[in-house]
């Protein structure tokens, strides 16, 4: 069998002949392995998985009778149907120690710890919903500060009315954002009595005079434009011959002096005629 991701051979012709006998005759995927890898080869048989998947490709099959002696035979269970029909009764009506206690006392390997049980409970749909809470957050917004803000959202100042709100039994409320925001949720609109002071308007700017506009730019004459242009391909043309002397390829010299490849490609060839006039010389 060859890898298809790496073209390792690891099931050779004897392997696989190895494995065909081993698995009509009920031997288990972990000793047919070990076996497998006591055999020539260049890499070893990875895991029971890998007899397995190959086991599958080649089409073998088990003896008759074998899948109901390997069921009889194997580890038994922790989450037998009576420690799931338990779970399912009790797991939402009495405490996690107590119904653990319960579990491990019917038969079969103990359950590890009551997250361990959960979990378990989770995967098998058995925990109940948690009603969500709506509104704003429940133990910070006791009856006592809520008929308060009723009575007082608008009325008095926002900062007095904080300083008030926490004076009440209850966790500490944050801010005026968090009072505001519990008004909202709750539907209490404000009485519209007081207002915050605005805060003081900045003093005008005095208006700078605007400076005088720069002249416009002459436009260059025809021979300050080629003068220019030869300027600039002069600078690309001693860029690109201090790059070929470091041994950057046209490609490089093409993207570094934004000049066309064909163009750089002809910039190569003049540096190595320069280059084998200035060796024959």
């Amino acid at each position: 069998m060859t890898h298809p991701g790496n073209g390792r051979v690891v099931f050779t012709p004897e392997r696989c002949a190895a494995l065909k006998e081993d698995w009509q005759a009920g031997v288990s995927a972990a000793a047919i392995m070990e076996r497998l890898n006591t055999m020539p080869c260049d890499y070893p048989v990875a895991s029971p998985q890998a007899v397995q998947d190959k086991a599958r490709v080649l089409g073998l099959k088990r003896p008759e009778g074998w899948a109901l002696a390997h069921k009889k035979t194997a580890a038994p269970r922790t989450w037998t149907n009576e420690r799931r029909e338990l779970l399912r009764k009790l797991i939402n009506l009495i405490p996690d120690a107590d119904l653990l206690e319960r579990l491990n006392a019917l038969p079969g390997p103990a359950v590890r710890n009551a997250h361990a049980m959960r979990d378990r409970a989770q995967v098998f749909g058995y925990l109940a919903e948690r009603p969500r809470k709506s509104g704003p957050h429940q133990g910070t917004w006791t009856d006592l500060r809520i008929s308060f803000l009723r009575q007082n959202y608008g009325r008095i100042r926002p900062a007095e009315l904080l300083v008030a709100l926490q004076a009440m039994p209850g966790p500490a409320i944050a801010s005026i954002k968090t009072v505001r925001s519990a008004a909202v949720r709750l539907g209490i609109k404000s009485a519209g009595l007081v207002r915050e002071t605005p805060p003081p308007r900045r003093a005008a700017i005095t208006a700078t005079p605007a400076p005088e506009p720069e002249p416009e730019p002459q436009p260059l004459t025809p021979e300050e434009q080629e003068a220019a242009v030869a300027s600039a391909w002069a600078r690309k043309h001693a860029r690109a011959m201090e790059l070929f002397g470091q041994g950057k390829s046209a490609e490089a010299v093409s993207i570094n002096i934004k000049v066309p490849l064909r163009e750089a490609c002809r910039l190569l060839g003049e540096y190595r005629n320069q280059a084998a006039q200035r060796k024959a010389a």
